[in-house]
């Protein structure tokens, strides 16, 4: 084999070397690249959720305030039902223990 060959060869492989050292160099910039855009994605994924679920929260508390008012509402009428219903017996029961007491 003539130099000139041998020199082709050792050149063609040095090149073949620094092809594949520049392919692993470059693979491992995308997959860096690839990390840090799957961190930031799980980043705002997480902060999406968290804004969903305080969204999600809010909108519960909201509802469980409407229906404690509306509770408060029902009990308030409730209560006063039953007083204006004691206090038109009120009259019957003092009648009754008045007759009780007197007919002793």
């Amino acid at each position: 084999m003539s130099m000139q060959a041998i020199e082709q060869v050792t050149a063609a492989e040095r090149r073949a070397e620094e092809i594949v050292e520049s392919a692993r160099n470059e693979s491992k910039r995308i997959v860096a690249e690839a990390e840090h855009a799957a961190a930031r994605e799980r980043d705002r994924s997480r902060q999406a959720a968290k804004e969903e679920a305080q969204a999600i929260l809010a909108q519960a508390e909201a509802k469980s305030r409407e229906m404690a008012a509306g509770l408060e509402g029902k009990t308030a009428k409730s209560c006063e039902a039953i007083r204006q219903q004691a206090a038109g017996k009120m009259d019957a029961a003092v009648k009754f223990i008045m007759e009780k007491v007197v007919s002793s």
